[in-house]
């Protein structure tokens, strides 16, 4: 099973999983890397300057263009996603409400203000990151603190994606529906229910596609 993708070009894309699965598709065919893991892999992003995997156990890879290698997390607690505004800010989330920040030299904690199971994490720019979870948990990090969202919801949010601060998409899994982040408030969209929402993506804030 694969659990997420995330490409810098439409021939460098890659695709994590399941017993440290990578799979890197090139243009024109997918093949298998080597990760010297056998933690599941939950989330994947990266630069033209490295590619990061999380996954169970704490585990965290970092690609530099020719080899995956692991690097200390301080943890054991499993990640879901991960994000960065550039290489050397980075942000991993996942159980319990964990948040690690990569400075470019080292992983540490960040106090979330959620004990909640967090499933995503996406951001417009270093002081304006997003993340989503259970029990209808949204957070806002604004470069120096992470606070608590309203959302409506109580269930899992499981997607995440935006163009800017104040165009942030989230899908819920849970309680099947569909949330727009206008830069101040999150709102339930018309015509978006009875689907259990996995992923978001898109192409700009009027072209978005959830799963």
């Amino acid at each position: 099973q694969l659990n997420d993708v995330w490409g810098l070009s439409s021939s460098n894309v890659f695709a994590v999983g399941y017993s440290g699965t990578v799979l890197r598709y090139d243009g024109s065919s997918w093949s298998r890397m080597n990760t010297g893991t056998t933690a599941t892999l939950m989330g994947v992003w990266g630069t033209s300057q490295g590619v990061f995997a999380v996954g169970e156990a704490g585990t965290i890879l970092r690609h530099d263009g020719s080899n995956w290698s692991p690097v200390t997390s301080g943890t054991w607690t499993r990640f879901w996603s991960v994000w960065g505004a550039s290489p050397a800010d980075v942000f991993a989330v996942g159980d319990g409400g964990q948040v690690r920040h990569y400075d470019g030299t080292a992983w540490t904690e960040m106090t979330s203000s959620s004990t909640n199971l967090l499933t995503r994490v996406w951001g417009a720019s270093r002081s304006r990151v997003f993340a989503v979870g259970y029990a209808g948990t949204a957070l806002g990090y604004d470069g120096s603190t992470w606070t608590p969202m309203t959302t409506g919801l109580t269930g899992r949010i499981q997607g995440l994606w935006g163009t800017s601060d104040t165009a942030v998409f989230a899908g819920a899994y849970d309680d099947m529906r569909l949330l727009r982040y206008n830069g101040s408030t999150w709102s339930t969209g018309s015509g978006t229910t009875g689907r259990m929402y996995w992923g978001l993506t898109g192409r700009s804030n009027s072209d978005v596609y959830a799963a």
